[in-house]
């Protein structure tokens, strides 16, 4: 009957969610579909209890590396890096193609598949846009930035909120992760680029005009703080590597980069710090965790 029970609950928080009746929120939803599964039954304080010990090192570190993307992005850290990329690629429409799928893999592997599907994706389209591209022309460089951020989450640890999870489970460090999976990150990269290639070959255009595109420069807005990112970040993945020689939780890592990119930009006045925290991603963590809980339960 639980069983029965717990699914129904599960599509009530789909529709909830999808439908968004009365301006209800994802978090909010969420929030009340949890307390449904409560009172009914399905789940119990010891399974809240339990989801909570498995999620809460995987959650923390999805936010600090959200409020860190969020801030990057805020600066124009990404569109810089997207414009170079453009600009790489010298005109070339299936040379950008390429190079979207290795940037899309590299902001995956630093800052989460959401950061790239979130924030990369509407910047890839932004930028196919200032070129002129027709709608057809979009659709492969969108997919190539999309699709990338799920099949190439597999590096590190934090590439992937599902890859925290597991590694804690199981009780395997970063670099012992990084040295087991990198290899099949190759593969999986090569696989993508390949098929995604194939898919779309007649939709990417052959050439493209790059005096539409502003200089990567002009896309960063603050360049003392854009100067310091790249310390912060090469901070960031130092500590990822210590972590596992001290017995360091890669939450407290990033929580602790994320809090010091909070204290700089709310010393400058390119990034809105209250806007950035408004946007941190605790509605998803949120859905995820009832979700976990009913499946649990």
């Amino acid at each position: 009957m639980y069983a029965v029970l717990s699914i129904l609950i599960f599509i009530l928080t789909l529709v909830l969610i999808i439908w968004q009746p009365m301006g209800l929120s994802v978090g909010m939803s969420a929030t009340m579909v949890g307390l449904l599964a409560l009172i009914t039954g399905v789940v119990g304080i010891a399974d809240v209890v339990h989801v909570v010990s498995i999620v809460w090192n995987a959650t923390l570190t999805l936010v600090a590396l959200m409020i860190i993307s969020i801030i990057l992005d805020k600066i124009g850290f990404f569109e810089w890096a997207a414009l170079h990329m453009a600009r790489m690629a010298g005109g070339n429409g299936n040379k950008m193609f390429i190079f979207v799928i290795f940037l899309g893999a590299l902001v995956t592997a630093f800052f989460s598949n959401d950061g790239t599907a979130l924030i990369l994706t509407p910047i890839v389209l932004a930028m196919v846009r200032s070129l002129g591209f027709s709608r057809e022309m979009y659709l492969p460089y969108i997919m190539a930035s999309g699709f990338i951020a799920d099949t190439t989450s597999l590096p590190f640890v934090i590439s992937n909120l599902v890859n925290i999870i597991s590694a804690d489970f199981f009780d395997i460090g970063f670099f012992q992760y990084v040295m087991r999976m990198f290899l099949p990150t190759i593969f999986s990269l090569i696989g993508s680029l390949f098929m995604l290639s194939i898919v779309y070959r007649k939709n990417i255009p052959n050439q493209y005009d790059l005096s539409t595109l502003k200089k990567p420069e002009e896309a960063v807005k603050d360049p003392l703080l854009f100067k310091w990112s790249w310390r912060l970040l090469f901070v960031l993945l130092i500590g990822y590597f210590l972590s596992e020689t001290f017995a360091i939780p890669l939450s407290i890592i990033a929580s602790i980069v994320a809090i010091i990119f909070i204290i700089f930009a709310y010393r400058r006045t390119v990034v809105n710090v209250k806007e950035v925290m408004k946007h941190a991603p605790g509605r998803l963590c949120c859905f995820r965790s009832v979700c976990m809980s009913l499946f649990t339960g």
